[in-house]
């Protein structure tokens, strides 16, 4: 239960994540190091 909440909290804040990366690529090594982490 406690891990699929997270995992829930998660794609949310990467779909978050996501839409800033769209505007702003210098975030991008953040958000590769956010991928690597949720594999």
């Amino acid at each position: 239960m406690y891990k699929k909440d997270l995992f829930r909290k998660n794609i949310s804040i990467f779909k978050k994540m996501k839409r800033k990366m769209v505007m702003n690529y210098k975030n991008n090594d953040l958000f590769f190091l956010f991928l690597l982490i949720n594999i």
